[in-house]
């Protein structure tokens, strides 16, 4: 049996670290390596972290002073032993058969370099969004396909965490340190590698992995500068896509557009603007307006997209109003 090595960041975690760990505990999948970065937690999570994996010899925690989650990413990444690398938030959990159901998907056949699952955003038990539609099924895809899948989030995102990845895929690939959205600047690249390795990709709906809805997932969404990385990562995705895959241009066109309104949600929210907002609230305005053909057009475009286009020509007021209205009720 191959050999997984999970990646797991840390960073104050505190104790929604024993539901991650007990989750890891309980993996039907067994060839493991536990690869746990404490990414200099100001907790107890280091401490922790050491009670909970005394006696599992599968258990390596690297210590390090804070560098941010590309970081602590790459550094797992270069100390993984396994032939294959899947990835895990420290405050997120799995199901149980997590792994085995991953590394299924992946030995489906020789040339499949990547697995992906559908997720489940969490909050408590009574609060679950599960993003499947009910009908649990695998599609074996080409990359470029799955590439389209993942971009237009037909049943999985770009998170790299619910995903299993073979691991010489990142021989050339790392995170992007420094930087806010780090999958959206490198899951596409290792699905890039597996192209030029003749690879494919195959997708199981069923909900494997749980996101934890928290206070910081939403404060996370509030407008900083940095969240222009956002743009920054979305538009060299696309250019290195469009080089490769001419036929995905539709796709890649409403991603660039989905990050602009990403911004301009985040600084709606804000309500009063500064000088300097204010600008980019502009420059991402008139971005859109400019290439509003990219949703007009586009059998990709969703009611979503055309809402927030129709809201937008109407005005900051209106827009902001629409979107804590759809926030509300989807």
């Amino acid at each position: 049996m191959d050999k997984i090595s999970i990646i797991i960041p840390v960073y104050n975690t505190g104790e929604l670290l024993r539901d991650c760990y007990d989750s890891l505990k309980k993996q039907t999948f067994s060839n493991l390596e536990l690869i746990f970065i404490n990414d200099g937690s100001t907790d107890n999570s280091l401490s922790l972290l050491k009670e909970l994996t005394s006696s599992d010899p599968r258990a390596v925690i690297i210590d390090q002073k804070n560098q941010g989650l590309s970081a602590a990413r790459n550094i797992g990444i270069k100390k993984a032993t396994g032939k294959y690398i899947a990835f895990l938030d420290g405050d997120d959990f799995l199901a149980d058969d997590a792994i085995e159901y991953l590394y299924g998907l992946i030995k489906k056949d020789r040339d499949i370099l990547i697995s992906a699952c559908s997720h489940i955003e969490y909050k408590d038990e009574k609060h679950q969004k599960d993003f499947n539609d009910g009908v649990y099924k695998t599609r074996v895809m080409s990359i470029e396909d799955g590439l389209d899948s993942m971009l237009n989030e037909k049943g999985f995102n770009l998170q790299s965490t619910v995903k299993l990845f073979k691991k010489d895929l990142f021989d050339n690939v790392k995170f992007p340190e420094g930087k806010l959205h780090e999958d959206v600047g490198t899951t596409y690249k290792l699905f890039l590698s597996a192209y030029k390795k003749g690879g494919r990709i195959t997708y199981g709906s069923k909900p494997k992995y749980y996101y934890r809805m928290k206070e910081e997932s939403i404060s996370h969404k509030k407008f900083t500068e940095q969240k222009l990385d956002l743009i920054t990562l979305t538009d060299k995705m696309c250019d290195e896509i469009d080089a490769t895959f001419g036929k995905l241009k539709d796709t890649t066109n409403l991603r660039r557009l989905h990050a602009r309104f990403s911004i301009l949600r985040m600084l709606a929210a804000k309500g009063k603007l500064t000088t300097k907002e204010l600008k980019i609230w502009h420059e991402q305005k008139d971005y859109i307006m400019e290439h509003r053909s990219w949703i007009k057009a586009n059998k990709e475009a969703t009611k979503r997209d055309k809402l927030a286009l129709f809201t937008l020509k109407l005005g900051k007021p209106i827009f902001s109003a629409a979107w804590k209205i759809y926030g509300a009720i989807s």
